[in-house]
């Protein structure tokens, strides 16, 4: 079975260097084993041929490629670009699934948890093509351990692996987590943001030193195929400047919460959407078909849902720069006009750090993949999902997709149960103990995610090889479809 491994870091691809049936993919392209000189070879994407993909329809890829628009939005700027780089991203397309299939690939072990970046989506779709097997990697909230993912086509079509590489038992680091969620605290796995990062004047003098550095900054002698072109500085104004906007109209809304929640106190039932910190990976790829509160509204709208809509936005909305990855570019899913559509469709307005839980009655939570469900269900309460998170078919858990209409829900929805909090810690254990790998980063700067420690590296390297080599087995036992395990 060969195999490749997409964007992993030099310590694993030093390891397995020498191995034959592994193959890389990185910024420059896939570097596979030549026996005769010993060593590793770069061949670039862009001089792949594209003949060994006759059977391939090339308006099924490009469908593909529309529904990425989120995606695009997020990560390339100069969007009068966009059409040349979409037919450019076509033919990288049948280019890489062309490579799969003359090098018998199997299965692509793909190094983050969903294809949320310009390279790893169009890295999903030629696999899909191909009909190769994709492997990602969910950080898990209670402990930022890593869990294989295993993905036949798309979002839709992932199940977790049960592969048994360690010996880590979860039912106490659940029973942890699951404490300091009652008591309100934020859990230890999540990023913190520099107090500068909320200062719109800081951000855009940041902003403008992060570009003058990119400027200076050359990319090495090979130039790489996942470069795009990014927003200029003013577009990143105009962006910032939208996210101000939004928090500053948003502000002057929740200034009256008293007098909104008395309009919702006679409603036997309160709906409240606990939205996204966006752009982000948790909504796109991660929420399917719901990436946009917007559009999450108007369907409940659709299917009978009558009174007052509460609406709670995500305290990190506050944050112009994210310590990882740079601008955070909330507006560009924040904006004064978001803010009146949201009122359009008859919502209430929350403060950021309104506590829910001790302040609201009849409440029942709407989010598209937020680890909000995962606390609930565990403390016996149910939540409207309407994404596609690994936890998906966790007790508790209300599809959006299953529900036909809301004239038929009522307050009953809301009573504890005894038998979805028991289920839900068996259903996660069942999934997570001895199923997940250490979170390994050689980034020194890598935030809380992961751990940079030497002494860990070893242990990472050692459960990653157990997975590589024992993938055929893995994946025959696993079905292609979620199985209810509680």
């Amino acid at each position: 079975m060969n195999k490749l491994l997409a964007f992993p870091n030099s310590s694993l691809r030093e390891y397995l260097f020498n191995d034959q049936s592994i193959f890389f993919l990185d910024e420059h392209g896939f570097w596979f084993f030549d026996e005769k000189i010993k060593n590793r070879k770069l061949f670039e994407i862009d001089n792949i041929k594209i003949e060994g993909c006759k059977e391939t329809k090339i308006p099924e890829i490009r469908k593909d490629l529309d529904h990425q628009s989120p995606l695009w939005t997020r990560w390339i700027g100069s969007s009068f670009n966009h059409e040349i780089f979409r037919a450019k991203s076509t033919l990288r397309i049948l280019k890489i699934k062309s490579f799969l299939l003359q090098n018998n690939i199997s299965v692509s072990l793909i190094f983050t948890a969903m294809p949320h970046h310009y390279d790893t989506s169009i890295l999903s779709i030629a696999c899909s093509f191909s009909k190769v097997k994709q492997i990602y990697f969910e950080r898990v909230v209670f402990d930022n351990y890593l869990l294989p993912v295993l993905q036949h086509k798309d979002i839709f079509s992932r199940n977790n692996l049960k592969c048994q590489l360690n010996h880590r038992e979860y039912l106490e680091i659940i029973k942890e987590f699951i404490e300091v969620s009652k008591k309100g605290e934020i859990p230890k796995t999540n990023v913190r943001f520099n107090k500068l990062y909320l200062n719109f004047y800081f951000t855009i003098l940041w902003i403008f030193l992060w570009k003058l550095k990119k400027i200076f900054v050359r990319y090495d002698k090979l130039k790489p195929w996942t470069f795009v072109d990014e927003y200029s500085l003013i577009e990143l104004y105009k962006i910032a400047n939208n996210q101000r906007s939004f928090l500053k109209n948003y502000t002057i809304r929740t200034r009256n919460t008293s007098e909104n929640l008395k309009k919702t106190k006679n409603q036997n039932l309160n709906l409240v959407i606990y939205s996204h910190f966006q752009p982000e990976a948790t909504t796109f790829p991660g929420g399917g078909d719901w990436y946009n509160h917007i559009d999450l509204i108007a369907e409940i709208r659709l299917k009978g849902f009558k009174g007052k809509i509460l609406y709670k936005e995500h305290k990190s909305s506050k944050s112009y720069i994210h310590p990882i990855v740079g601008p955070t570019k909330v507006g560009i899913n924040r904006s004064i006009d978001y803010v009146k559509d949201l009122e359009s469709l008859g919502c209430l307005f929350l403060p950021m750090n309104f506590n829910c839980e001790k302040s609201l009655g009849n409440f029942l939570p709407i989010t598209i993949a937020g680890s909000v469900a995962i606390e609930r269900s565990l403390r016996g309460l149910k939540t409207i999902v309407a994404g596609e998170p690994w936890f998906k078919e966790m007790p508790g858990i209300i599809k959006l997709s299953e529900i036909n209409s809301f004239e038929d829900f009522s307050s009953d929805f809301l009573a504890y149960n005894e038998e979805i909090e028991a289920s839900s810690f068996n259903f996660l254990n069942q999934i997570l103990t001895n199923n997940t790998i250490l979170n390994y980063s050689e980034n020194k700067r890598s935030g809380n995610y992961e751990t940079n420690e030497e002494s860990d590296k070893n242990k990472y390297i050692e459960q990653i090889e157990n997975l590589i080599y024992n993938l055929e087995e893995i994946t025959r036992n696993n079905n292609d479809s979620d199985k209810k395990i509680y």
